[in-house]
């Protein structure tokens, strides 16, 4: 009744990182004439990193994007990468290689860091978030993913689109299984 000023919800949200620090308060814009306001998310968090896979790799020398994963690495399941541009303009990408390789690999004439073996057999272009400063890509396993050590690492290039490979950004790596 009334929208929702009988709960007394604020106008307002705060955003905190993991450590619990404060990042800011932001407003939908309806105080002070109507200082109420709601909205429907979905937290994810509890499934991060999506089941089946483990981060590896943060913390890379020259690698700032971070790298995701969100579901299950189960055949017939979807896993959702979510790639952080860091306001980069250039294309995001998934870049996956099946080699058993784990050594990273970093290219200081570009200030960054390798972690699945090169060339990559798969690249897989992402789709940029309409809000926020994120790439999104969602991958159904399959039977043979579902069973494979896969290494995966988010690129911010325009590379692998025809363009030129620099500025270029990587993110952490994502193993399977």
């Amino acid at each position: 009744m009334s929208g929702n000023g009988p709960t007394g919800t604020d106008d307002s949200f705060d955003i905190f990182t993991h450590l619990g620090t404060h990042k800011g308060t932001y407003w939908f814009g309806g105080y002070p004439a109507n200082p109420y306001a709601s909205f429907r998310f979905e937290l994810f968090g509890a499934s991060d990193p999506a089941s089946g896979t483990a981060y590896g790799g943060i913390g890379l020398q020259g690698n700032d994007a971070a790298l995701y994963t969100l579901g299950e690495w189960a055949d017939g399941e979807t896993v959702r990468f979510l790639l952080r541009k860091n306001r980069m303009a250039q294309d995001g990408w998934i870049a996956a290689n099946w080699i058993p390789y784990w050594q990273p690999w970093h290219l200081p004439n570009l200030d960054i860091t390798l972690v699945p073996r090169v060339p990559f057999p798969v690249v897989l272009p992402m789709t940029p978030d309409p809000v926020g400063d994120f790439d999104r890509f969602a991958y159904t396993v399959g039977a043979a993913g579902a069973h494979s050590r896969i290494y995966i690492q988010g690129a911010l290039t325009d590379y692998f689109s025809g363009g030129p490979l620099a500025p270029v950004d990587l993110s952490n790596a994502v193993v399977s299984n």
